[in-house]
């Protein structure tokens, strides 16, 4: 008798293209049982429906299920139809340009098994599949100025600090591309109305959010570097835009209205105001019509962050100081490199996930 965990991976796609197709395949190869997935499509017109299609035919002992909306609703409103169909005891978030290796979701299952104060893990995630590619995400790391980054990005796997004696690492939280939530977890910090992610985000900014709140409830998060996959980027940089920029310049103002505490951030005020402003000229100077519009979609969701303030605030286990206490120095030349990284010329593409 089988009495694993039982996991449903929640894939979302938009006009995905042919990313859709390897990351079903190593889905489908995975070796953790019992082991289901679901693909949430937005709309697509590019053949991603039908490439799910294929992979939901019966055949193997893998379930895939296609959950058609019709229409982009975002990202958040479309991980909430998949979480919301599904009865597992976790729930693993992928996205379509992430490739996992056979035993990936099997290891991050153990780490939970073994340590019931974890509410998410992730893997290490690499830009490709060279022996020597670099790390793409090894899970969050919270900036005092309230800047949030993919730990280790950019740099060898070999310089991230060895796990303990369990095989993991104790992270802030954990990426949006490929992590494994416990069930529990998500339905513990779920909104007032029962949603694991915050629609009025719509994307981006999304995995911060439940990382923040997580911490709140006094979950904690993993990094378990025995787990390996791709995160190729690919899907991503090509929708580097206008709007994916404006969604992530106001959702972490957002984010902060909904979370932070106030005394915390009058302390990093100089540093909170002076990266906002340099993340505004620079959107200005690449994208005027996107950066007008960050105030008024700002504007348009502090009534939202500021009741699920207040309910976040009354469950809290741990406080929003108690948290952002423990958030890393900025560290200048690697922000700055990183940043580039993100928004050098050439990464520019169509709309958000």
């Amino acid at each position: 008798m089988n009495d694993r965990p039982s996991v449903t991976a929640v894939v979302v796609t938009w006009d995905s293209g042919p990313d859709v197709e390897h990351c079903l395949a190593a889905l489908r190869a995975q070796d953790h049982r019992p082991f289901e997935v679901v693909v949430v499509d937005n709309g697509s017109s590019d053949g991603s429906v039908e490439v799910a299609r294929r992979h939901a035919a019966p055949g193997g002992d893998v379930a895939v299920r296609v959950l058609e909306q019709g229409r982009n609703t975002g990202f958040c409103a479309a991980v909430n139809v998949g979480i919301g169909a599904s009865a597992a005891d976790a729930v693993l978030l992928v996205n379509p340009d992430a490739v996992l290796a056979g035993d990936h979701v099997r290891l991050l299952v153990d780490a939970l098994v073994a340590d019931p104060g974890l509410g998410s893990v992730q893997g290490t995630l690499r830009r490709d599949h060279a022996p020597d590619a670099v790390v793409d995400s090894a899970g969050h790391v919270a900036l005092r100025p309230r800047l949030f980054r993919n730990r280790g990005q950019g740099l060898p796997a070999a310089s991230l600090p060895p796990p303990g004696p369990d095989g993991v690492v104790d992270v802030f939280g954990v990426t949006g591309a490929a992590a494994l939530h416990r069930r529990a977890m998500l339905d513990d910090v779920a909104d007032a109305r029962g949603r694991w992610l915050d629609e009025a985000l719509f994307a981006y900014f999304d995995d911060v959010d439940l990382d923040w709140r997580a911490r709140m409830r006094g979950w904690r998060a993993g990094h378990v570097p025995a787990a390996h996959g791709v995160h190729r980027r690919g899907g991503a940089a090509r929708r580097r835009s206008p709007l994916v920029e404006e969604l992530n310049a106001a959702n972490r103002l957002l984010v902060l209205a909904k979370l932070d505490d106030r005394r915390s951030l009058l302390a990093v005020l100089p540093a909170l105001l002076a990266t906002t402003a340099a993340k505004l000229a620079w959107l200005v100077l690449a994208a005027p019509g996107a950066a007008l519009r960050v105030p008024a979609r700002v504007r348009a969701g502090l009534p939202v962050a500021r009741r699920e303030r207040a309910r976040v605030r009354s469950r809290a286990c741990r406080s929003s100081a108690a948290v952002s206490a423990g958030f890393a120095p900025l560290g200048g030349a690697r922000f700055v490199t990183g940043w580039w990284e993100r928004v050098r010329p050439g990464r520019w593409g169509r709309g958000a996930r």
